[in-house]
């Protein structure tokens, strides 16, 4: 966390969430200082800008969903020997099956999340919810040690949503600022439905029977899946149609990495920038009928199923979500290792408690969860408080301070746990373990989410939450008099403006940039998908600069290269702007592959421009720039002209 005079705002995740100063007025607002992260746009179908009423119902949807799936993997937690001995599986193999589970509850995701993105989060929810179902039903019949796997391989497959799907419809639906509170609350009743699970599945065992802890599972199932189809609105939301991206930084901010004074800058003018290529207003909020439809589909994303379902195996690139991945799967342990042990340890001698009074121990969990949900909460809290120390800026770090909580309830709980079932100690010491583990459980997962907070959008060279300058609107006044042609060469540069207008007019992310600029090539090609520009953007997306510079200046012979230099330089620039590494790294490839490298290079230079703006330039560079000065001059005095500067304001930057 940065605590000198200059904040670092180019680190990932680095945003400005409290304008004390009050100079964003045109940006969204929670209060008087709080910035809305991510801002809304203006549209009513926008998740962002639903009712309360309508944000918690649909909390309260997916946390009953939790619950319910909850209840599900953990009723059968007290009476666990009693099933061994009815069923005749081996406890050995109840625990081989309960690990099957367990895997597919975070495997089978790379399934769900791809196709919540694709075709919307409620159809996810609805055939998780049947699969569960069926699996549920399967629970009262089953016999055996094959059906036994099975089954919990079904019902792992069904349940695995909830562990990933839910943060997903959170992050739609609330702002920065408010999903510390809310992932919580889902967890809160995640962890619920386990000790609801671990306690009333005891007594139904000695009532009607375990065989019915399943089935009760299956009439839960049903009734949410009539609550989904008839009042969940879905939260996909084709956020990449709107580009009101506002720069989130104060008005006295150093612009492109220049600490300019005031006067140098348009009278009046706040460091924000919104654009607008589409009418929010066509986008209405959806009728009752669109309400229960099933699948929501937008024909206009270009990202496919496989390539959502390539992008999470990249980020194992990244050290702090592979130590998020392992925070929480830490944090889930607390669960398992108690509902796996605690039959075992309470059944018999020297407690020899029965299933019901067993399942009764995790009233004390139920505290734990409640202790678990006001960390996550407190996490929310401390991040605005050290955002207003740190000059208004949220680093992803300041909700690491919150996890000395859960190392001490962890802690204390893993050790009394472990000290209390050994010795045969006295069932409180059991009790207040359950307390801690739980609450470590809730309280971990709640803060292990704060990975996402490092996801500033695809521009690694820019201050997050800003826009490249269009100093003056010439992009936009170039970009709209640039004469469409059916001419090749005409054709390729309008796709590789529609590439620039996307990113600095349009304040769009650089996959949607990219699929604009086939959409233009498409159309300009007569409507023809094998078109030569169109085919050249597609060879630019399928290779890595890095690896093709590696191989040494042999000139560019990269496959399927289309002919002529228009189109060479088009296929570099397309992959030079979709490269996620710094603009100098990038740059310096294009000239080690040698060939036409002053053409390559400035083709490229002027897409990762509009990517990463002015200051990801380096400044070496910037010294090295003959005439720059006269340029920089020769710019404010056309501005001026113009009346984009008042006159006597212009600065030597």
């Amino acid at each position: 966390m940065a605590h000198s005079d200059d904040i670092e705002t180019d680190v990932p995740g680095t945003v400005y969430l409290v304008d004390k100063s009050h100079n964003l007025r045109d940006a969204a607002h929670a209060g008087q200082e709080i910035l809305l992260i991510p801002q809304p746009s203006k549209s009513p179908a926008d998740p962002l800008n639903w009712t309360r009423v309508k944000k918690f119902w649909s909390l309260f949807l997916i946390s009953f969903y939790a619950c319910v799936f909850s209840f599900g993997e953990n009723n059968n937690g007290a009476s666990w020997t009693m099933i061994s001995s009815d069923t005749g599986v081996t406890l050995n193999n109840m625990n081989g099956a309960s690990a099957l589970n367990y895997l597919l509850l975070g495997f089978f995701n790379i399934i769900w999340i791809p196709s919540a993105m694709k075709f919307g989060r409620k159809i996810v929810y609805i055939l998780s919810l049947l699969i569960l179902l069926g699996g549920s039903v399967w629970g009262k019949f089953y016999h055996g040690t094959a059906q036994y796997y099975i089954m919990l391989a079904v019902q792992g497959i069904g349940t695995a949503a909830y562990q990933a799907l839910i943060q997903l419809t959170i992050f739609d639906m609330f702002f920065a600022h408010e999903r510390g509170r809310m992932v919580s609350i889902y967890i809160f009743f995640q962890q619920l439905g386990s000790i609801l699970g671990l306690i009333l599945g005891g007594y139904i065992a000695d009532g009607i029977g375990w065989r019915w802890s399943q089935p009760i599972v299956a009439i839960a199932c049903g009734v949410l899946i009539l609550l989904f189809i008839f009042t969940f609105d879905d939260t996909m939301f084709p956020r990449y149609r709107f580009n009101n991206i506002l720069g989130l930084a104060p008005r006295n901010a150093p612009i492109n990495g220049l600490d300019q004074p005031e006067k140098h800058r348009r009278v009046g003018s706040p460091v924000s920038t919104t654009g607008s290529n589409i009418s929010e207003e066509q986008l209405p909020a959806r009728t009752f009928r669109q309400k229960v439809t099933l699948v929501h589909y937008f024909p206009d994303d270009q990202t496919t199923w496989l390539q959502y379902f390539r992008r999470p195996f990249y980020l194992f690139a990244f050290p702090n979500i592979v130590l998020g991945g392992i925070q929480f799967a830490f944090g889930c342990t607390a669960g398992i290792v108690s509902f796996n042990t605690i039959s075992e340890i309470m059944t018999e001698a020297p407690y020899n408690w029965s299933a019901g009074s067993t399942g009764l121990l995790f009233l004390s969990a139920l505290i734990g969860n409640f202790l678990g949900m006001g960390v996550g909460s407190l996490s929310d809290w401390l991040v605005l408080v050290l955002s207003r120390r740190n000059k208004g800026y949220k680093e992803p770090e300041m909700r690491i301070w919150a996890y000395i909580f859960p190392f001490i309830f962890g802690a204390v709980g893993y050790f009394t746990y472990g000290w209390a079932a050994t010795n045969g100690e006295h069932w409180i010491a059991v009790a207040v373990a359950l307390c801690c583990l739980i609450a470590q459980q809730v309280s971990m997962t709640s803060l292990a989410w704060y990975r996402g907070d490092y996801w500033p959008g695809p521009t690694p060279g820019r201050r997050p939450g800003t826009l490249p300058r269009d100093i003056g609107g010439t992009t936009k006044q170039g970009l709209s008099s640039f004469a469409s042609s059916r001419d090749l060469s005409s054709s390729a540069y309008t796709a590789y403006n529609a590439i620039v207008s996307a990113l600095v007019v349009g304040g769009l992310s650089i996959e949607d940039a990219v699929s604009a600029s086939e959409r233009v090539a498409i159309s300009l090609e007569g409507g023809r998908a094998d078109g030569p520009v169109h085919a050249t953007i597609k060879i630019g997306r399928t290779f890595s600069l890095e690896e093709l510079a590696d191989k040494g200046p042999r000139g560019i012979d990269f496959p399927g290269s289309c002919s002529g230099f228009v189109l060479d330089s088009l296929t570099l620039a397309i992959a030079a702007v979709l490269d996620d590494r710094r603009l100098d790294q990038v740059l310096i490839d294009i000239v080690r592959l040698g060939r036409d490298t002053d053409t390559n290079a400035a083709i490229a230079g002027g897409l990762l421009g509009a990517r990463d703006g002015e200051e990801a330039v380096l400044d070496e560079w910037k010294d090295l720039l003959q005439f720059g000065l006269e340029f920089r001059r020769l710019v404010d005095q056309l501005l001026t002209a113009q009346g984009v500067l008042v006159e006597g304001e212009c600065g030597e930057s």
